[in-house]
């Protein structure tokens, strides 16, 4: 995680294997914005902008399960910060880097 939340404080692009939905792993290159725990499910999710490369990927804002990142690699091409989405302002708190995982009502 390390890695992943140094691309973010230096915003640098990053290049990573994600898991398609059809179990294969497409190459991504992506705008790292923030880790956060996703509110429903507490899962450790990456909010990315995503550029449209290998994978075909159309480009724009998503989260991806950090669980679900392979081979990560810092890219040394920045990238300027982009104003969070309404969904994501509702969701991250874009001062953060990580938060706590927020605690489930009993």
């Amino acid at each position: 995680m390390g890695e992943l939340q140094e691309a973010i404080s230096k915003r640098r692009l990053i290049r990573f294997l994600h898991k398609a939905a059809d179990k294969t792993a497409v190459s991504l290159v992506a705008e790292p914005h923030c880790i956060d725990h996703a509110p429903r499910t507490g899962a450790l999710v990456l909010l990315a902008w995503m550029r449209s490369e290998d994978g075909g990927e159309d480009p724009g804002w998503k989260t991806i399960r950090f669980c679900e990142i392979r081979d990560l690699m810092i890219l040394p091409e920045p990238f300027v910060r982009r104003p969070f989405p309404e969904f994501a302002a509702r969701c991250f708190d874009p001062s953060l880097a990580l938060r706590k995982r927020p605690s489930r009502p009993a």
